[in-house]
């Protein structure tokens, strides 16, 4: 093995030459994200249209109250 006692050993530890001096390895690309499906769609819709009636609930509440 060549290069400097360090690489060396960071490369006798398991690890590339190339690792050890701070090259980097270009990684797998990740699978793309599947787009949801209608059901997921139309739940997501559901619980962010309960959402909004709940927070204009909590505000029409604070107005009359005050």
């Amino acid at each position: 093995m060549t290069g400097s006692p360090r690489t060396q050993s960071k490369a006798a530890a398991g690890g590339t030459q190339r690792e050890a001096r701070g090259v980097q390895t270009p990684k797998r690309a990740l699978a793309p994200i599947p787009a949801p499906s209608r059901a997921q769609r139309v739940a997501l819709a559901v619980a962010a249209g309960l959402l909004l009636l709940w927070f204009l609930a909590l505000a029409w509440l604070a107005w009359v109250s005050l």
